[in-house]
């Protein structure tokens, strides 16, 4: 029988109550963003422990993970047995990694990080004899290594944590204590996640709270997934999002706005070359926001249909000089070839989304 590992693993019973888990992976993915676009990564949470994000090299072997064990605190955290025993759990994490069985990198290395949103204040213990020496991890100091911590202070730390036993001692190197920038309700957390995806991306996206509820959609998916054999594993790839999955959620999204554009300043163009009538714009502009969505489901089959279509003709931009006769040739060559089962509205809709999806409209 296989062994449990109660500490790890994941599933429905560990749904409630672990929004903070999910938007603080969120809040690192939006800050960092414009770092990870362009990497090679995926994420796993409720997996080993609340976060993980493991980078892959050329070869696709894994050289540099970072772990996070999350944390929301109503009271900022002291030199208390809640904390230390935090501490341990997460070099605990990082020795499963050393002695796990998967492909990394001759280089590979990992961070392990204690991430919540309240103080964490530290001190040498001293009152009486010798020097007292604290220090605060907080908005001002928001991450400190734990290895260049006051020795003072990490010897209190490491001799409390030893009286309860501690036998990951070698790991303290690569510990990190993060102060996390996130409010104590799930709706302030929200809010703060939408500021700051409109800071990100500006006005290149038409609705940031879609990419936000999108990929926490994804996270409940992979977080409510039990890890297989009752046994976390970094080859799991049902607990896991890679980059590329991450990235289409902000660049269809990005399209969307973009197309949208394209749609206002050339409205009466677009719908006077695709034989619209004004009482069908409405339901042009909804068909077309639906499209991105629909191309997403394989079970969408006439939609796949379209998309496929579009990608194989695009071609159709080095014989034309604007994306409005782009457009309009693909949809007479679509009718003239092709029977759906959509409506000629629905199907204008679907190949104006294609190629806005598949093409490049940054200009009008």
């Amino acid at each position: 029988m296989c062994k449990t590992d109660v500490a790890v693993n994941a599933g429905v019973h560990n749904s409630t109550g672990l929004e903070f888990q999910k938007h603080c992976a969120l809040l690192f993915i939006i800050e960092d963003y414009e770092n990870l676009k362009d990497r090679d990564y995926f994420l796993s949470i409720e997996h080993h422990d609340d976060i993980l994000f493991c980078f892959r090299d050329k070869n696709n072997d894994i050289n540099f993970v970072n772990s996070y064990q999350v944390k929301k605190a109503s009271s900022e955290w002291t030199m208390s047995e809640d904390l230390f025993e935090i501490i341990k759990k997460i070099t605990i994490v990082g020795d499963k990694l050393i002695n796990e069985d998967f492909p990394r990198s001759l280089s590979y290395s990992h961070k392990l990080y204690f991430a919540t949103n309240h103080a964490i204040k530290l001190n040498n213990g001293k009152r009486k004899k010798g020097e007292t020496k604290n220090l605060t991890i907080n908005e001002a100091n928001n991450e400190q290594h734990f290895a260049l911590i006051d020795q003072e202070i990490r010897d209190k730390i490491i001799s409390q944590m030893e009286l309860n036993g501690f036998k990951t001692k070698q790991q303290l190197s690569n510990v990190y204590l993060s102060f996390v920038d996130l409010p104590k309700t799930t709706k302030s957390q929200l809010a703060v996640l939408i500021g700051r995806c409109e800071d990100l991306l500006g006005d290149k996206i038409s609705d940031s709270k879609a990419v936000i509820d999108t990929l926490l959609k994804m996270f409940r998916k992979i977080e409510n997934t039990f890890n297989q054999e009752n046994q976390a594993k970094i080859l799991d790839e049902s607990k896991r999002i890679d980059s590329n999955t991450i990235n289409d959620v902000f660049n269809i999204v990005t399209k969307k706005k973009m197309a949208f554009s394209f749609w206002r300043a050339k409205a009466e163009t677009i719908c006077n070359d695709l034989n619209l009538f004004v009482n069908e714009r409405k339901s042009f502009v909804s068909y077309f926001e639906n499209s991105f969505d629909l191309f997403k489901d394989l079970e969408q089959g006439e939609h796949q249909r379209i998309l496929k279509f579009v990608t194989e003709n695009l071609d159709v931009t080095t014989e034309y000089r604007t994306h409005i006769e782009c457009v309009t040739h693909l949809c007479e060559k679509f009718f003239k070839s092709i029977d759906s089962q959509l409506s000629k509205i629905e199907i204008k809709a679907a190949i104006y989304a294609a190629y806005v999806e598949m093409g490049d409209i940054d200009e009008y």
